[in-house]
């Protein structure tokens, strides 16, 4: 599930190559990525031991972002919008999908009680709530 997410990240970190900003922020995500990998897998008694994990910085840094594409207002994110205006933007929403799904199999774990980290669902939904806001933003910049 996070492997496909952040495979679906690197497709459209290949495709806005050339708007650095972006491209660095997928980056940064990519990388949360493996932290939330890695805290997944890792065993309860070691957790503490994990250099790097989520928290609710990150999921401020994901905040800022998504508001600060909101308040641009250079496209219209309240209104419904069909994936596939554009190559790019289908990917974003493609992205999208896959962080929903991993953050409902993310759920599944928290059920079991096998997850001690709540920042990683916070995290997830804040990331697919960006990607849809990149979905928009992709499209308007096609036209």
């Amino acid at each position: 599930m996070l492997d496909e997410l952040g495979v679906c990240l690197g497709l459209a970190k290949a495709l806005v190559k050339k708007d650095k900003k972006i491209k660095g922020i997928i980056e940064s995500i990519q990388k949360d990525l493996f932290m939330v990998a890695g805290e997944i897998v890792c065993q309860a008694k070691f957790i503490k031991q994990l250099k790097k994990r989520i928290n609710q910085k990150k999921v401020e840094n994901l905040d800022k972002i998504s508001g600060g594409l909101e308040k641009s207002g250079k496209f219209n994110s309240k209104s419904f919008s069909l994936p596939g205006k554009n190559f790019t933007s289908a990917v974003f929403d493609l992205a999208r999908v896959a962080a929903r799904r991993a953050e409902r199999e993310i759920v599944t774990f928290k059920r079991k009680k096998a997850l001690k980290n709540n920042y990683i669902l916070v995290y997830l939904n804040r990331l697919s709530d960006l990607l849809y806001l990149l979905a928009r933003k992709y499209e308007v910049s096609s036209k």
